[in-house]
């Protein structure tokens, strides 16, 4: 009897059916890295960016000695009248003066494209607090992210994912604070106090004045804020 060597339709097809399984395994674990990977980045940009709006608030907020030893407010400074809501560009402001050093990575979530510098905007905004020694006003860092156009109808869940504060959209050159946003919009907002930032920048005039820099440190403290009998505190470049 004679016998045919080779194999069958029905063995030809078990092999695709398995091979197309690994493929669309291997494309679904691909992109659930990749996903991850880009999350990673986002939060690194943010995090590289706030840490030199930190350092940028120290040298730049209080201001710096002038001529004749005078103090020449700094452009968060309250004797300077700045806006409540003061973006920050982060190519002239913060990349060239080399206060923030690490480079942006681009990822697939953010519009590289868009607002800002590469889809993010910086700014700070002034909020207010009230407790039991009176009000309190300072300064809040914000970081904005605007998503890319197919991440929009996912805000919701990169906002979860990455542990923004709100959803919100631009509004001239600053995006709206989470307080007022409504949590709707194209942007993740981040936002952080200065209480902990870096203490490697300063200005020259504080550095030329050590014992003002220490009585701003203890004034600020709630203890002897609450002994000075003000109602309002201002603790905006320790004024």
């Amino acid at each position: 009897m004679k016998r045919y060597l080779g194999i069958t339709l029905i063995e030809v097809i078990l092999v695709l059916v398995v091979a197309s399984a690994i493929i669309a395994m291997s494309i679904r674990f691909y992109t659930y890295l990749k996903s991850d990977s880009d999350v990673m980045q986002v939060r690194a940009n943010v995090d590289a960016i706030f840490v030199a709006m930190k350092d940028y608030y120290h040298v730049n907020c209080y201001g710096y000695q002038g001529s004749a030893n005078k103090l020449v407010p700094g452009t968060l400074n309250p004797a300077a009248s700045p806006p409540s809501i003061m973006p920050i560009d982060i190519t002239s402001a913060l990349i060239t003066p080399k206060f923030l050093t690490e480079t942006l990575m681009p990822t697939s979530i953010v519009n590289a494209s868009g607002s800002g510098t590469n889809g993010y905007v910086a700014q700070f905004n002034e909020v207010t607090y009230t407790n039991s020694n009176g009000t309190v006003v300072s300064w809040q860092a914000q970081v904005s992210v605007q998503l890319a156009a197919n991440k929009v109808s996912n805000a919701t869940a990169y906002a979860g994912w990455m542990a923004a504060e709100c959803l919100s959209n631009i509004s001239g050159s600053t995006v709206t604070p989470c307080a007022s946003s409504g949590n709707t919009g194209s942007f993740l907002v981040f936002q952080r106090t200065i209480a902990n930032a870096s203490r490697e920048g300063s200005s020259t005039y504080w550095q030329m004045t050590p014992s003002l820099n220490t009585f701003r440190q203890m004034y600020s403290q709630p203890p002897s804020s609450s002994m000075s009998g003000a109602t309002t505190q201002y603790f905006m470049c320790g004024n």
